[in-house]
């Protein structure tokens, strides 16, 4: 109950960075994490962590806390998720910008990112630095995994292409209220990359 107080709060004062009255649930936190590999070495980063349902299901699938990084830009939800999850490392600050908001990190282990950002309501600006960034932190062998309520793709294949990535609906999570997609960007391999 007290997530969904600090999440309707942070709504209220911000809903276009909120981008939903109601916060993610267990099952879609749980498909989420799904595209996580786990026992692969090195960081994971969560981008909008809002009141923790994709940090908690990030961990129960058995990511060490230590090795996740949740980025809040609210600072109520930013609070909480510190008290709720005192082992993982919250950083307050602009998710779409990774380089300045994680600048005192090592992140050459970096492999995946989960997003619980609204792309559907960010501006086309935002979206390719934070692709761009991402690709240039994670590498080749990086993903972001995206959730969103549209049917279709978050983000339209041809900028996705420009921006160095490829993408696939991985999961369609009906419990979720409202129901969710989960997404996979990948990077385009060089000889498709060539070709876009």
């Amino acid at each position: 109950m007290l997530d969904k107080i600090v999440f309707g709060l942070s709504w209220f004062r911000s809903p276009k960075k909120v981008g939903t009255i109601t916060p993610s649930g267990k099952k879609l936190g749980a498909a989420i994490a799904r595209e996580v590999d786990i026992a692969k070495p090195g960081l994971v980063v969560e981008l909008g962590a809002g009141t923790g349902a994709l940090t908690e299901g990030l961990l129960n699938a058995g990511l060490p806390p230590e090795r996740l990084i949740a980025i809040e830009s609210d600072p109520a939800l930013a609070k909480h998720l510190r008290k709720r999850f005192p082992q993982v490392t919250v950083v307050e600050g602009d998710a779409t910008d990774l380089k300045t908001t994680l600048k005192d990190f090592d992140l050459s282990g970096l492999h995946t990112i989960v997003s619980g950002l609204p792309p559907l309501l960010m501006e086309r600006a935002d979206q390719e630095r934070l692709f761009t960034q991402a690709l240039e932190l994670m590498g080749p062998d990086g993903r972001i995994a995206q959730y969103t309520y549209s049917p279709k793709s978050p983000i339209p294949p041809a900028y996705l292409h420009s921006w160095g990535f490829e993408g696939r609906r991985r999961a369609f999570v009906l419990a979720n209220f409202p129901p969710a997609s989960v997404w996979l960007f990948t990077p385009l391999k060089k000889s498709e990359a060539m070709a876009a």
